[in-house]
C-alpha cells in the first residue's frame, strides 16, 4: 500500500562532500534521512583547478537511485539542490555542457580585484553590487575569461551555478536564484537585476546570465533529458535557496534578532537578519557581506576561512598510517591549542601541505609549533573561535544589535571543542545544530511551495542538539594576539607560546 505521507529531497552539494536527503515533517518536527553521501575534490585539468563534474553527477545518479529505494511506497513531493556560490559551469545554445566549472581556489583570478580598478572603481563596484571585491567572485572569473578563454564565452548560451547545474540536470530549465544572484557581484542593487551596464564595461556578455527566480518557486517537472534519474515524471524541481548558506539562515527566526547565526562548514559565514530599514550596501561598505535569503530578504554576514583548514590537513594525511580519524577530532576536548593563526591569511588559501603551512606560520609568528595532529587541530578551533569573536564585535557595532546567543549549525556543530571554545570566545550560549542545516532548509522551504501550513510553527521551534555555555573566559591578552594577526597579515612576532 503507498504511503501517502509527503516526503520531499534535498541535494546538498558541499564543496568536499555532497549528501542527497530525505525529509518529512512529522507533527511539530523535521525528520531527516540521509540516503547518500559521497566525497569530491576539484583536480587539475587543462590546466585548470576544475571540480570533476562528471563525478558529481554519477554520485547524484547513484544517489536518487538509492532513494528510490529507500522511499519505496512514499509520496515524493519534489527536489532542491543547494551549494556553494560563484563557481559555474557553461552550457550552449543546444543545452550541452561545455565548460567543467573551475574552482574559486584557482589562481586563474590573480591579480583580481585589483585588475577591476583600471575600469571601475572598487568603491562604485561595491556601492552597485553590494558585494565586496574578492578575487573569488563569479564577475572576476568571468573577467578572467574575457581575457583568457574569450572563444568559450563566445559559444556559451548561459552560465549556471553549481546548485542550478543539478536542478538544470533534473527537469532541463535553466535558472538562477535570489539567493545565489545577491554574491555574485553582478547583481545591481538599485535596479534588483543584472547590472548590464557594469558587465558592458567588463566585455563579459550579460546574454549568458540565466533568469533569476526571485522567490522559492517549482522550476519544472522531471524530465526526458533526466533520463538517468530514476524519479517519477510527476516530481517537482524546485528552487528554495541555491546558496547553501542561505539555506540554513532561513531556520532563523524572524523575531530572533538578538540571535547571531554561525553555518560552520568549509567556510564559516557568521550573520543575522537585516531589517528592511537597514541599507545592504552601507553593510557592504562597512565589511558585512549581504546576502540575499529566500523570498526577498537580506542578511548580513562575514565570510571566515572554516573547516577547510582542517579537510586540507585530513586529505592530506589519509594515507598515512598516523592519521586521527574525523570522529576523534570531534570528540577532542581537552587538548590546548598552542598557537594561534588567522584563518584568512593568504597563506591557507590552498597550500600543497596545509599542516606544513599552519607549522610554518606558528614559525615565522615565533610561537610554539605543533606537534601532533591533534594539537594542529586544537590550533584550528581556537584561531575558528577568535575569529567568531573578532568578526561578532565587528557585526555589533555596525549593525547596532546585542547578541544574546550564538546559533552554530552544520557540520561544526559535531565539533565539541570548536563549540565550547566559541561560547568561551563569545562570552554567550552556543546552540549547536542542527548539522544538517541547509538540508533542513532547503526541505522546508520546498514544504512551505507545496502549501504545507505546518511551515511556520517550524521555524520557530527548530531544536538545537546541544548547548554549551561559556566555561571559562578567554584572556584578553589573547584576543588582543589575535587582533595584531589580522591587523599585521602574519608578519607580527607573537614572542612565544599562546
Amino acid at each position: 500500500m503507498k504511503n501517502t505521507e509527503p516526503v520531499y529531497i534535498a541535494v546538498d552539494l558541499g564543496s568536499s562532500n555532497g549528501r542527497i536527503i530525505a525529509g518529512r515533517l512529522d507533527g511539530g518536527a523535521v525528520r531527516l534521512q540521509v540516503l547518500h553521501r559521497f566525497e569530491h575534490t576539484a583536480r587539475y585539468n587543462d590546466g585548470y583547478l576544475r571540480w570533476n563534474w562528471g563525478r558529481i553527477r554519477r554520485e547524484l545518479q547513484a544517489g536518487l537511485e538509492t532513494a528510490v529505494r529507500a522511499l519505496e511506497g512514499r509520496r515524493i513531493i519534489s527536489i532542491s539542490c543547494d551549494s556553494w556560490a560563484q563557481d559555474f559551469g557553461l552550457i550552449d545554445e543546444q543545452g550541452k555542457f561545455i565548460w567543467e566549472p573551475v574552482s574559486y581556489r584557482d589562481d586563474r583570478t590573480s591579480g583580481m580585484p585589483e585588475a577591476l580598478a583600471d575600469i571601475i572603481p572598487l568603491r562604485d563596484l561595491l556601492r552597485r553590487t553590494g558585494s565586496v571585491a574578492l578575487p573569488i567572485t563569479a564577475l572576476c572569473q568571468l573577467r578572467s575569461m574575457v581575457l583568457k578563454e574569450p572563444a568559450v564565452l563566445d559559444r556559451a548560451h548561459c552560465l549556471l551555478y553549481m546548485a542550478d547545474l543539478l536542478n538544470y540536470e533534473l527537469c532541463g530549465v535553466a535558472a538562477t536564484d535570489w539567493t545565489m544572484a545577491t554574491v555574485s557581484q553582478m547583481l545591481n542593487l538599485e535596479k534588483v537585476e543584472w547590472d548590464g551596464e557594469l558587465l558592458e564595461k567588463l566585455s563579459i556578455p550579460s546574454r549568458i546570465l540565466p533568469q533569476i527566480k526571485h522567490s522559492p518557486s517549482v522550476l519544472g517537472q522531471i524530465s526526458a533529458r533526466a533520463g538517468n534519474y530514476p524519479l517519477p515524471e510527476e516530481v517537482s524541481v524546485v528552487t528554495t535557496a541555491g546558496h547553501d548558506t542561505s539555506a540554513a539562515a532561513s531556520l532563523l527566526p524572524e523575531a530572533g534578532q538578538d540571535t547571531l547565526a554561525l553555518v560552520a562548514g568549509s567556510w564559516s559565514m557568521l550573520g543575522c537578519r537585516i531589517s528592511d530599514k537597514e541599507d545592504p550596501g552601507h553593510l557592504a561598505e562597512n565589511g558585512i557581506f549581504p546576502l540575499g535569503l529566500p523570498g526577498g530578504e537580506w542578511g548580513g554576514f562575514i565570510g571566515i576561512t572554516g573547516l577547510w583548514l582542517l579537510q586540507a590537513c585530513l586529505h592530506k594525511r589519509m594515507k598515512r598510517s598516523d592519521a586521527c580519524p574525523i570522529t576523534d577530532i570531534m570528540d577532542i576536548t581537552n587538548v590546548p591549542a598552542v598557537s594561534i593563526i588567522d584563518p584568512d591569511d593568504a597563506v591557507f588559501r590552498s597550500p600543497e601541505d596545509m599542516a606544513a603551512a599552519i607549522c610554518s606560520y606558528c614559525r615565522k609568528t615565533d610561537q610554539r609549533i605543533p606537534g601532533t595532529f591533534e594539537e594542529i587541530a586544537a590550533v584550528i578551533f581556537i584561531s575558528l573561535a577568535l575569529s567568531y569573536g573578532f568578526a561578532a564585535d565587528r557585526l555589533e557595532k555596525l549593525t547596532g544589535k546585542r547578541f544574546k546567543s550564538l546559533r552554530l549549525m552544520g557540520g561544526g556543530s559535531r565539533i565539541r571543542l570548536l563549540c565550547q571554545l566559541a561560547a568561551d570566545v563569545l562570552e554567550m550560549p552556543v546552540i549547536a545544530g542542527p548539522a544538517e542545516a541547509t538540508a533542513m532548509g532547503n526541505i522546508i522551504l520546498q514544504a512551505g511551495i507545496a502549501g504545507d501550513s505546518r511551515v511556520n510553527n517550524l521555524v520557530q521551534n527548530i531544536p538545537g542538539y546541544a548547548r554549551y555555555l561559556p566555561a571559562k573566559g578567554i584572556e584578553p591578552e589573547l584576543k588582543r594576539r589575535f587582533a595584531e594577526l589580522k591587523r599585521h597579515g602574519g608578519q607580527v612576532d607573537l614572542r612565544g607560546r599562546v
